[in-house]
């Protein structure tokens, strides 16, 4: 795989018109390039990356985390986003950017990040993995300060097809009976805000009629905010090395009451997830010390 380094971070609502007019069924100029079979391609570097202080606080209060001298433990997939979104785009990309579903996200901090530091960023897609509901392509991102490695990020992206009953899919435990801790109520216009923070307008998120173009009945929430949100309820008490992992059950239609739910008594780490108010799960996830 080649390295390519950018000058700038990539414009993501530009690369999301890309991912629209990608999927319309007539070519389109430069958006119509045979697709590859296989994902070993480019990593996209971006260098001299600081932490933008006004985004870093309304992202924070979005998500619920207080602001400290390091940074929340979601916060650099912020800026990691825009290279994330070039890669899906790519007219070189086995699979069209619209219709993929981002079914879990695995993130791995080595040490805290301090606001004052500066990341090199390195995104790239990792080779298709068989799925039982398709076929899935993980995308990894890794942030450096200098040479250290500190936070690294696998989120998996599931093309729906074919059923694969002899593939298999990493599972995250099941927050089932997990004691409640937190209710949140969810705006209709929460999947806006978080666009504007994020950079991710995916219409799925934006109002009820994109949304139902789409193949939803209303606006659905971010699952990486949905993931920020639970993990903010945990800060100060996960120490500075940590992993934390989580599988997307199913969405959050917006506006929504939703409950957050932790296990109890684990030395090893914390289950945590959310559920809708009868139940049914939106997110499971585990923390490792």
């Amino acid at each position: 795989m080649a390295e390519i380094e950018l000058g700038a971070a990539p414009n993501p609502l530009g690369l999301i018109a890309r991912a629209g007019l990608g999927a319309l069924p007539v070519p389109v100029p430069g958006l119509s390039a045979r697709r590859s079979a296989d994902v070993s391609g480019d990593v996209l570097v971006l260098e001299r990356v600081d932490t933008d202080l006004g985004t870093l606080a309304a992202f924070s209060r979005l998500c619920g985390y207080t602001l400290e001298r390091a940074v929340p433990l979601t916060w650099p997939h912020i800026p990691a986003f825009a290279l994330q979104m070039a890669i899906l785009t790519d007219p070189r990309f086995p699979f069209p950017a619209v219709g993929l579903v981002h079914i879990s996200n695995a993130i791995t901090q080595h040490r805290p990040i301090l606001t004052s530091e500066r990341l090199t960023l390195r995104v790239w897609a990792e080779p298709i993995v068989d799925h039982p509901r398709g076929r899935a392509v993980p995308i990894r991102t890794e942030a450096r300060v200098g040479d250290e490695l500190v936070w690294e990020e696998t989120a998996i992206n599931l093309r729906i097809g074919r059923r694969n009953d002899a593939a298999t899919a990493p599972e995250v435990a099941s927050s089932e009976g997990y004691a409640p801790a937190a209710r949140w109520r969810l705006p209709a216009d929460l999947g806006r805000r978080y666009a504007a923070v994020a950079g991710d307008y995916n219409p799925i998120h934006l109002h009820p009629l994109s949304a139902r173009a789409l193949g939803f009945p209303r606006a659905i929430a971010h699952g990486f905010w949905t993931k920020s949100r639970a993990l903010a309820q945990l800060q100060g008490r996960l120490p500075g090395a940590v992993g934390v992992e989580v599988a997307f059950k199913r969405p959050i239609l917006l506006p929504a009451t939703v409950r957050y739910v932790e296990s109890l008594g684990e030395d090893a780490g914390i289950g945590f997830g959310v559920r809708a108010i009868d139940n049914a799960p939106h997110l499971d996830g585990y923390v490792t010390y």
